[in-house]
C-alpha cells in the first residue's frame, strides 16, 4: 500500500481508533506525538521527548508496532492519577439512603426526623433510630 511517498500507517488513538492513513516519513515522529501540523511541530521539536520504541508483531515476519515511551509513561502517570481520583470519589459517590421495598436510591444529603398529623416535621424519639438505621449506608 503506497501513496506516492507516502507511507500507509494504522494508527491508534489519533483521529479514533484503528485509523489508517498515508503520512510522510518525515513526519513520522509529529504523527506520533499527535501533531497535524507538522510545520508546527519543527518550531516545538526540542521541548518534545521523542522515542522509537519498536516491538515486533507475534507472528509476522516484519511488522511492529512503534511507539513513544515518553508519551507512554505520561499516560501511565495519568491513569494511575485518575485511578486515584476514582478511589478518593468513591465515598462521594456511595449511596447516602436504600429503601429497597420502594426501589429508592439517594446519593444526596437527606434527613430521617419524624411526621406529625398535621404533616409538620418533627424531632425523632430515641426508639426511631434502630427502625431508620438500615436504610442509611455506613
Amino acid at each position: 500500500m503506497k501513496k506516492n511517498d507516502n507511507m500507509a500507517i494504522l494508527i491508534q488513538h489519533f483521529y479514533g481508533n484503528r485509523t489508517v492513513t498515508f503520512i510522510s516519513p518525515d513526519d513520522f515522529d509529529a504523527i506520533m506525538l499527535g501533531k497535524l501540523d507538522t510545520k508546527l511541530f519543527e518550531k516545538t521539536r526540542a521541548r518534545e521527548k521523542i522515542d522509537r520504541t519498536i516491538i515486533r508483531i507475534p507472528d509476522t515476519e516484519n511488522l511492529v508496532l512503534v511507539y513513544n515511551k515518553y508519551q507512554e509513561e505520561e499516560c501511565l502517570k495519568k491513569l494511575q492519577q485518575f485511578i486515584q481520583e476514582i478511589n478518593e470519589c468513591k465515598n462521594r459517590f456511595n449511596p447516602s439512603a436504600v429503601i429497597p421495598e420502594k426501589g429508592i436510591v439517594l446519593y444526596s444529603r437527606c434527613i430521617v426526623c419524624r411526621i406529625d398529623e398535621d404533616g409538620a416535621l418533627v424531632s425523632l424519639e430515641q426508639e426511631d433510630c434502630p427502625k431508620v438505621v438500615k436504610y442509611l449506608t455506613a
